[in-house]
């Protein structure tokens, strides 16, 4: 959650942001979501199974 915050914090607040990840118990945790929902940021998983589609952060167009 702290890399996630600096990262956010680096990148001056994006107003719209989608965050990718593989489905690890890190970024499935109630308290990740719930930090995710209160800065606006969309989550998104990889496919069970299939993590090569992961991505860092992305700001939607």
């Amino acid at each position: 959650m702290n890399a996630f915050k600096k990262a956010y914090d680096n990148r001056n607040f994006p107003p719209r942001l989608m965050f990718h990840s593989d489905r690890e118990s890190q970024y499935t945790a109630s308290s990740f979501s719930q930090l995710l929902d209160s800065l606006n940021v969309v989550q998104s998983f990889s496919k069970k199974g299939y993590p090569f589609d992961n991505t860092c952060l992305t700001i939607l167009q």
